[in-house]
């Protein structure tokens, strides 16, 4: 996932994802999970779902 910032910065993967939740609205959890002993569990996570986006997509979304 990237998010360019109005000033052309550039956000990828689990720093992307926490700017998206400060943007909707969730900024005590964003900030909570943008500290810097839990930023690196972000980013970690957003790995390990984006490599196994399609085992995780069988489990969480089921067809009707």
């Amino acid at each position: 996932m990237h998010v360019v910032l109005p000033n052309q910065h550039l956000l990828c993967g689990g720093r992307a994802c926490l700017y998206i939740l400060r943007v909707i609205g969730y900024r005590r959890t964003a900030a909570v999970f943008g500290l810097w002993p839990l930023s690196w569990v972000v980013d970690i996570g957003y790995d390990i779902v984006a490599r196994n986006r399609l085992l995780f997509s069988r489990f969480l979304f089921t067809r009707d």
